[in-house]
């Protein structure tokens, strides 16, 4: 989707994983996300897996500035 829709320069992934939490983090410098992006197939896509997965995820966009996505997944101890 960063390159298809945000127009960027740089994209920043980064990734952390502790004992009990998986963090994903993904931002870019693109054109932010303007439009009520709530509604796409993309966004329920990402709230239905979210939830099947039990993490929770976080989108702040900045309008011309950019995007910042955050998942995070509290893990099971087996």
């Amino acid at each position: 989707n960063v390159i298809k829709h945000a127009d960027a320069n740089s994209v920043q992934i980064t990734f952390r994983l502790s004992d009990k939490y998986c963090a994903l983090k993904i931002t870019d410098d693109g054109n932010g996300i303007v439009a009520d992006f709530s509604s796409g197939l993309g966004m329920k896509n990402i709230a239905l897996r979210s939830q099947l997965l039990g993490g929770q995820y976080k989108i702040s966009p900045f309008p011309q500035k950019g995007t910042s996505f955050m998942f995070l997944l509290k893990l099971i101890e087996i």
